[in-house]
């Protein structure tokens, strides 16, 4: 069990978490905060001390998301950070520094493989596109592409369908 836990060099603060382990996953149920978005995931990560690391029946919920941003943070994987995130909970950044610091931070995708994530998320926006309500399936596979495809969210006063494929 871990409770109220911050960890500086990847931005996220683990409001809670419960870990279980057998020979073949690692069973967690988390909640907590990466940069400015709240998170609650849950799944089962092959019990492999190499990467690339498989997360298996995951369940991941977040509650806000910028895109544009996102996708930047993504870009910028060749820099190095050498930041470290002052010990205040994350619904305390606001300071300009701490929106760099966000606009920062590096996600390697090629360590992470996920199948079958039930992804779902509150609300987002693209520029100045707003939408809500997404359930969709995630993945990522092997070669760092990313598919998500959702059958039904809102957007732009209305209802519509999503199929993303990125790398």
């Amino acid at each position: 069990v871990i409770n109220k836990t911050l960890i500086p060099q990847a931005r996220m603060f683990i409001k809670s978490a419960v870990l279980k382990t057998d020979n073949d996953y690692i069973n967690l149920d988390a909640k907590g905060g990466f940069k400015r978005i709240k998170f609650d995931f849950n799944g089962k990560i092959k019990n492999e001390l190499y990467p690339p690391y498989t997360i298996k029946n995951l369940t991941l919920a977040l509650d806000s998301v910028d895109v544009e941003r996102f996708l930047k943070s993504l870009n910028n994987q060749s820099k190095t950070q050498n930041e470290t995130l002052k010990e205040k909970e994350y619904n305390e950044i606001d300071s300009e520094e701490d929106i760099k610091q966000d606009d920062d931070y590096m996600f390697d995708t090629n360590l992470v493989r996920i199948e079958d994530c039930n992804f779902s998320l509150e609300k987002g926006k693209y520029k100045d596109l707003t939408f809500s309500d997404i359930k969709a399936n995630l993945t990522l596979d092997k070669n760092g592409l990313l598919k998500i495809q959702s059958n039904k969210f809102n957007i732009a006063q209305g209802i519509s369908t999503l199929k993303i494929e990125s790398d």
